[in-house]
């Protein structure tokens, strides 16, 4: 009987809001639906206690579909476009990875196996933020607020509609906005202190920019990275001089900005275009021609300085075929 009743539909599921993350929808299903606890909530929507890591970036999306969200979506890559971070992953992935993150979603496989969870590209932050003012907007119009795909993102510091700094924790007590392993949704009071999130613009108007373009990216307008085409573009614009482009960067976004990223694989300083260039061994063998950038963070400020848009850095032609 357990068995077949985890197999049964859920009999109603959140409309999502405009650029809600799935975390979101399925936070709020959990206060709607009175469940005594998170576990209960994923065992009853994804068939089992899945791990309930921030973005969701879950398998058995394709389970969730059948379950929850037939009526809202016409299969399970159509939820994957539109509720999660995976789109915007093609920025930075290239073919198989993205096939991988697509594969792990849909179906049974663990969080954490295979080359896309383990490999060390970054593309999300590791902890849910949220906009001050897109909270308190949100409770005025709609008496809930709710996680922006958006505003989770690795590089994206402000969001792109306010240009107002994210948070991640409260500004007066530093304790997270979100409380571990729970469903909470964004407040407009910090839920340990009490204290109201006030609003902060301390970043430069390029840093708002690089927020938009990873807006874009969630649109799928890179179905995954060329990373030879990619070479061949920023080689083409810069030639040797990479080290110059990476100080001319640092004076463009501002030191609070590449501060944020300590020295280390991740890190902006010194010239982090020419390590891309390097050569990359492979089950194949050795790799040369292309460029490999370890996050998405360090791809926006790429497309932002030598390109302006995700347009001038591939072709509409290319996308189609790359897409095809």
């Amino acid at each position: 009987m357990r068995n077949q009743a985890l197999k049964s539909s859920v009999s109603f599921f959140p409309v999502p809001l405009p650029d809600e993350l799935l975390d979101s929808v399925v936070y709020r299903y959990h206060h709607l639906s009175g469940a005594p606890k998170p576990a209960v909530t994923l065992e009853t929507l994804f068939g089992k206690a899945v791990n309930a890591a921030p973005k969701l970036l879950v398998n058995r999306l394709r389970c969730f579909w059948e379950k929850a969200a037939q009526n809202q979506y016409k299969n399970a890559d159509d939820l994957i476009n539109r509720l999660t971070l995976v789109p915007a992953f093609g920025a930075i992935l290239d073919k198989s990875q993205m096939r991988s993150a697509r594969d792990a979603s849909y179906g049974g496989l663990n969080l954490g196996t295979g080359t896309m969870y383990r490999s060390p590209i970054h593309v999300v932050e590791p902890e849910l933020q949220s906009c001050p003012m897109c909270v308190n907007e949100e409770y005025e119009r709609l008496g809930v607020a709710y996680w922006h795909r958006s505003h989770q993102l690795d590089g994206v510091q402000v969001c792109h509609r306010h240009g107002c700094d994210l948070h991640s924790v409260c500004r007066h007590c530093h304790h997270p906005i979100r409380r571990p392993r729970s469903m909470d949704l964004p407040q407009p009071c910090c839920p340990s202190c009490k204290k109201p999130q006030f609003v902060v613009f301390s970043y430069t108007e390029p840093v708002k920019r690089l927020a938009i373009l990873a807006n874009h990216a969630l649109s799928g307008i890179v179905p995954f990275c060329d990373r030879r085409l990619l070479a061949r573009k920023v080689r083409g614009l810069l030639g040797e001089d990479t080290a110059e482009a990476c100080h001319r960067m640092r004076e463009l976004y501002g030191s609070k900005y590449i501060n944020l990223y300590p020295d280390g694989f991740y890190s902006f300083h010194g010239d982090w275009l020419e390590y891309g260039f390097r050569f990359r061994s492979t089950v194949r063998g050795p790799e040369s021609d292309f460029m490999n950038l370890p996050s998405l963070g360090h791809m926006l400020m790429l497309v932002d300085s030598l390109f302006g848009s995700w347009d001038s850095l591939t072709a509409k032609v290319q996308r189609c075929r790359l897409a095809a």
